[in-house]
């Protein structure tokens, strides 16, 4: 807990170029392990996205695309100050695609091209939205190099508990948003939905991850809190939260420190 007095910000200037393209591919694992090794390769993307099997069917069904057949799609862009610079980035990233057993493979031509390609991407939250009355939006982060492990493990939950999870999320970081879509209204999907839930945390933590890399733990969270933290790492939070907030005015019940 801390005030703040100050702030300074750093404005980077807006990079001249950009170079795009998006691949299907066949496995989710195969998708998984081209982003760790695009991620080790000496190459810095400004953008590594995936979309699942699920969500390509829900853009092709509900957004009138016609998006490849395939059990995911990931879409990178790099920037630079030269087109030379940004298109030996894609070329090579492009290369750890083709090796990773990646098809339909579309590298952008034009600005067009590219805001055609990313189309997709920026349109799944609203669809996905549509689909059913709820959606839980989770947000698991995991190292780059679990994230096929986790994009698998995240299929075999969907499977087990007998409901619709539709994946999407940012690769270069390994934050992944599986969305888990129900029927609020219906007492077994609601349990369905917590159950895998609850799995999908402690999947995360397993593979030495975490429980949100950008949401936060608020009050949904907190209940698992102790997947990720020790009791004794509890307690010093507790007592922390306790020693500046005595009243537990500041946001109570969030991430389960009250003690």
């Amino acid at each position: 807990m801390g005030v703040v007095t100050e702030i300074i910000l750093k404005i980077n200037p807006k990079p001249i170029t950009t170079s795009t393209c998006s691949a299907s591919f066949d496995t989710i694992e195969d998708a998984g392990k081209a982003t760790s090794e695009v991620m080790r390769s000496g190459i810095l993307p400004s953008a590594l996205e995936i979309l699942d099997d699920q969500c390509i069917l829900a853009l092709n069904r509900d957004a009138g695309l016609s998006l490849p057949e395939a059990a995911a799609m990931v879409f990178a862009e790099a920037d630079g100050c030269t087109q030379e610079e940004t298109s030996y980035q894609i070329d090579k990233i492009i290369g750890v695609f083709k090796k990773n057993n990646a098809k339909n493979i579309e590298r952008a031509q034009s600005a067009a091209d590219a805001e055609r390609i990313w189309t997709a991407r920026k349109s799944i939250g609203g669809i996905l939205f549509r689909m059913s009355y709820n959606m839980l939006a989770e947000d698991v982060t995991v190292p780059i190099s679990k994230v096929s492990e986790m994009l698998k493990g995240i299929k075999a939950i969907s499977k087990r508990h007998g409901i619709l999870i539709a994946t999407l999320g940012h690769l270069g970081d390994g934050n992944l948003h599986p969305n888990i879509i129900f029927d609020g209204t219906d007492p077994e999907q609601k349990r369905r939905a917590e159950a895998a839930t609850g799995d999908l945390f402690k999947l995360a933590i397993d593979l030495g991850g975490t429980l949100t890399g950008e949401h936060g733990i608020g009050l949904a969270k907190a209940p698992f809190m102790h997947l990720e933290h020790s009791e004794v790492a509890m307690r010093v939070m507790s007592s922390l939260k306790k020693l500046f907030d005595p009243n537990n005015i500041l946001n109570p019940g969030k991430m389960a420190l009250e003690v």
